[in-house]
């Protein structure tokens, strides 16, 4: 692994021997514009043809006011907690992310449709997540494009599907 705090002073040392010697300086001319005349600035950028920086100002003394907006409220859903909610795509990826949002929200059941199982240590370490944040879990395998997988894991969720998610999908290299 590398140690990115060696690296970063390593890189930072020999950045300031080159401004102390003169080989890096800064970036000339600096054309200024007011904040009441940004879109002359923005002709300028769209010109092509500037050399150096613009920068947009009011000056170092200006008093500015930013207003201050709460923060957006989270969006909150409403999930029932006498269905399932189905998984089309195992848990790894989104799809596992999905899951403990789920449970995270008051999902109570949950089932995940996968053609490869959930054997592996991402899979394992999504279902802890879910069950211990109180919800059931129903790991289903088969493959969605079946009817009839279709049709028995209708039948072996602990109760009835309320949603489905398809997130199933397939990588070709």
């Amino acid at each position: 692994m590398v140690n990115f705090t060696n690296s970063c002073h390593r890189i930072l040392a020999h950045l300031f021997q080159l401004i102390s010697k003169g080989h890096v300086k800064p970036i000339a001319p600096i054309t200024t514009f007011s904040f009441d005349d940004v879109p002359a600035a923005f002709r300028v950028l769209r010109g092509g043809k500037h050399i150096g920086k613009l920068v947009v100002t009011n000056g170092l003394d200006a008093k500015i006011e930013v207003p201050v907006r709460p923060s957006a409220r989270a969006l909150r859903t409403s999930l029932r907690q006498d269905v399932s909610y189905l998984i089309i795509g195992g848990l790894k990826g989104l799809c596992g992310s999905l899951a403990v949002h789920l449970a995270k929200n008051g999902a109570k059941y949950i089932s995940v449709l996968s053609r490869s199982g959930h054997g592996d240590d991402k899979s394992q370490g999504v279902v802890k997540n879910v069950r211990a944040l109180g919800a059931h879990i129903d790991l289903l395998q088969g493959d969605v494009a079946n009817t009839e997988d279709v049709r028995r894991i209708f039948k072996e969720t602990a109760v009835p599907i309320g949603g489905i998610v398809q997130g199933a999908m397939v990588l070709r290299v």
